[in-house]
């Protein structure tokens, strides 16, 4: 709780991180660009892919 997750797009396409309860959002991530997004709220978070909904992943925050 409280810690930070830093997204970076080592890619050639954009991405973005968006949390399924649309908690939180990336923003569109260009190649070569990042964003960080903190979790004070413990839970599990689901997310996608703005742009690619396939990819998904989730963070676990915990107390």
């Amino acid at each position: 709780m409280g810690d930070c997750v830093r997204w970076v797009n080592g890619t050639h396409i954009e991405h973005s991180a968006v949390a399924l309860d649309r908690s939180f959002h990336t923003g569109t991530l260009m190649p070569g660009s990042a964003n960080v997004i903190r979790f004070d709220t413990p839970g599990d978070v689901p997310y996608t892919c703005g742009p690619h909904p396939p990819m998904v992943g989730k963070i676990v925050v915990e107390p």
